[in-house]
């Protein structure tokens, strides 16, 4: 089971799952409360919450995307879902679903190693995704070769990443340089293509400067910089001044923005010192230490959309001038996720009066 949270970023609702609610064993409550840690058991569930989970709760709010961005393999069941749904709803077959889904589905990879690639053994990824093959009427072999570059190879390991890049019908990299590694990488995807053609392209990363940069650090760069250098930002030329700045300089201008932002925490809670806070951040300034609680955020949250991160942050911490968070209490939805091949019963949505 997993209880949903909304949270106002500025204009921007996000939604989270957390599986600590009372309906929850033990073990399963944890799964929200940490990215990652845990062993393969566990890290495949919260990917099963993330992926079929996020799906389903956003199709109880009655939300239904046009375009489901992966960030990451950590949500790459999530096109499963959408597969059966339209299996179920429209009558597609599994092969006419898997076109419309794949239509809908961008993903984004950022891990330029092979180790950082969620992989999980043949056994578990039957044991807890059984119900789902069963429902696409797919045999065990088949699903498992959804996740193998190889997908007659019976001793490749299941891995989510591959599952992301067959069911998108775009992927990226995140720089110019990592859309190389990555062509490289995955190229037994493509067989077929040279390793130029190897359809995974990339974007650079980037902010909005006039919201993205502080005050203080503005007039830093400002008066290090010529005029209008955040028009120029991308001439190196223009960053030639920054050579003037001491790292002491650069530090203390770090470390008085910390302090406002824990002021600014301070006077949004002034409770912290609450029975609820499980563990402490210590801030520390160049005048003084100030002593946060971990998280002051509803327990254990996790994303509900395509993202796979924690997100944990103050209530009304101002993260901008212009941005502030607003958490509302849990939806009344409390979503139903089974795993394991002894029930073979599809997971369901329930309703509940929780508040």
């Amino acid at each position: 089971y997993a209880q949903v949270w909304r949270v106002d970023v500025g204009r921007v609702p996000l939604f989270l799952l957390d599986t600590d609610i009372p309906e929850n064993k033990d073990e399963d409550r944890h799964l929200t409360a940490r990215l990652y840690g845990g062993d393969q058991r566990t890290r495949i569930r919260q990917e099963i919450m993330l992926g079929i989970g996020g799906v389903r709760a956003l199709d109880a709010l009655g939300i239904c995307p046009s375009v489901i961005h992966m960030n990451e393999g950590h949500s790459a069941f999530a096109p499963l879902e959408i597969i059966r749904r339209r299996m179920k709803n429209d009558g597609l077959s599994f092969d006419d679903a898997l076109r419309a889904t794949a239509a809908m589905g961008v993903f984004t990879t950022h891990t330029p190693v092979a180790a950082g690639h969620d992989r999980f053994d043949a056994v578990l990824v039957e044991e807890h995704v059984g119900p789902l093959a069963d429902d696409l009427g797919l045999p065990t072999d088949a699903l498992l070769g959804l996740g193998r570059v190889d997908p007659q190879n019976g001793n490749e390991s299941f891995c989510m990443t591959v599952l992301a890049f067959k069911l998108s019908r775009r992927a990226n990299a995140v720089s110019s340089l990592h859309g190389v590694v990555s062509r490289r990488m995955w190229a037994g995807l493509w067989p077929w293509r040279s390793e130029e053609e190897i359809p995974i392209g990339h974007i650079t990363n980037g902010v909005h400067v006039p919201t993205w940069l502080a005050a203080q650090m503005r007039m830093l760069y400002d008066r290090v910089l010529p005029a209008n250098w955040f028009l120029q930002s991308g001439q190196p030329d223009v960053w030639a001044g920054f050579e003037t700045v001491t790292p002491a300089e650069l530090w203390e201008t770090h470390l008085s923005l910390k302090n406002r932002l824990i002021v600014n925490v301070v006077a949004a809670r002034p409770a912290l010192a609450s029975d609820r806070v499980r563990g402490i951040f210590l801030g520390q300034t160049s005048t003084q230490t100030w002593a946060l609680p971990q998280s002051v955020m509803p327990p254990s949250p996790m994303i509900a959309s395509s993202r796979s991160s924690l997100f944990m942050a103050p209530v009304g911490c101002m993260l901008n001038r212009r941005t502030w968070l607003k958490v509302e209490a849990p939806t009344k939805l409390l979503l139903r996720v089974n795993w394991g091949q002894a029930s073979r019963q599809h997971p369901q949505v329930m309703h509940s009066e929780r508040t």
